[in-house]
């Protein structure tokens, strides 16, 4: 897919959309770093929950180096509102959405309309996600076609890097219905993926369903990170058995960030691939190979390197970006929980300081990309 780059998008003649534009250029430069990270609420700044009276926050973007966010509200049934800010500035509403069934309707401020399936906010904007059509909206500018996936793949829900300041957006692996069919065709197939799904869960093979495109080039970069691990349990008719164990008729299995405890939903894609850019390009931060090997990857210049690696698996990584650009990952060293809801004891983080300067010293892999 090939997407009109944001700077070649001139400035929209609608005065609501001047407002927008003039807002946004008032907003002061960062003066010193703020830390933005995502919360079971929503996110924090600097440690303190950001909260917004006007509902509750259900996803957000952030460019961690201006201190740009957006974010999604749901504010009632099925009611909702697109917000941004240059944290700390004052919020500024960008649109507002409505939910009919699977379909979702966007509104801007000048009376402009979209419908989708699906939203994906950036950094100063968002995506409306069709069947057949990706249209995206950026303050100030308005509406412009975005491009399509190729087959196979389609736009990941829910993307932990800003797709306006990188180029590139993350794309998942599409199940289509032979994945549910009992056809005995479709059936070996199932059995053959599953397999695979095995063999990778054991760190022998690669499971690539997830990749980053540059939306300039095209040029897509594949991760050995699993689809599994999105959803998680909710038993119902439960009776207790005894103190510690309850049994269950039924259970259910939907997609969460989160834990029914709070606890991020770590084998989620989610959290699993971050990407930043930086003055030395655009960097990547993912867990692959079963969460196995923590990779650094910088995609501007091709240069990967295995900064960690561990049999056991790792359970999660801290990233923070300074106003300067520079990435600081902290690596949580405690085996990943083999049992979802056991008590997880946390050991030690590693630390690297500065994740480009580590690439560029230690890489010995190269990913160039993959023309599509």
């Amino acid at each position: 897919m090939i997407a009109q780059p944001i700077e070649e998008i001139p400035l929209s003649e609608d005065e609501a959309e001047k407002r927008l534009a003039a807002i946004f250029q008032s907003w002061e430069s960062l003066e010193q770093s703020v830390t933005i990270a995502p919360d079971k609420d929503g996110f924090t700044v600097n440690g303190q929950q950001f909260l917004d009276s006007d509902g509750k926050i259900v996803k957000y973007v952030a460019n961690y180096k201006t201190g740009d966010v957006t974010y999604l509200l749901e504010t009632g049934s099925d009611e909702y509102l697109i917000k941004s800010s240059r944290v700390p500035q004052e919020p500024i509403t960008i649109a507002t959405g409505t939910q009919s069934g699977n379909i979702l309707s966007i509104q801007t401020d000048n009376g402009e309309q979209y419908q989708g399936l699906d939203v994906i906010l950036l950094s100063r904007g968002f995506l409306i996600v069709g069947r057949n059509s990706v249209d995206r909206y950026l303050a100030g500018k308005g509406f412009s076609n975005f491009g399509v996936p190729g087959a196979g793949f389609h736009i990941a829900s829910y993307q932990n890097g800003d797709i306006s300041s990188t180029d590139y957006i993350l794309l998942e692996k599409t199940k289509n219905w032979t994945d549910y069919s009992e056809n005995p065709a479709d059936m070996l197939k199932q059995t053959i993926d599953l397999t695979k799904d095995t063999c990778s869960l054991l760190g022998l093979c690669v499971k690539e369903d997830y990749m980053l495109v540059n939306l300039k080039t095209g040029k897509v970069h594949p991760f050995d990170i699993s689809i599994g691990g999105k959803d998680i349990s909710v038993g119902s008719n439960c009776r207790r058995q005894n103190a510690a164990v309850q049994k269950c008729q039924d259970m259910d299995f939907f997609e969460s960030l989160y834990e029914r405890n709070g606890v991020p939903n770590y084998p989620h894609y989610f959290w699993r691939i971050r990407w930043f850019n930086t003055p030395s390009g655009v960097i990547v931060i993912a867990q692959e190979n079963e969460s196995h090997d923590v990779t650094l990857t910088n995609l501007t210049t091709g240069q990967k390197v295995v900064a960690f690696n561990s049999f056991f698996g790792f359970n999660s990584f801290k990233v923070v970006q300074d106003a300067s650009g520079k990435i600081t990952v902290a690596v949580d060293m405690s085996p990943v929980k083999l049992n979802r809801f056991s008590q997880q004891i946390h050991i030690n983080d590693e630390k690297i300081d500065d994740v480009a300067e580590y690439i560029s010293l230690n890489s010995t892999l190269k990913t160039d990309g993959i023309e599509k």
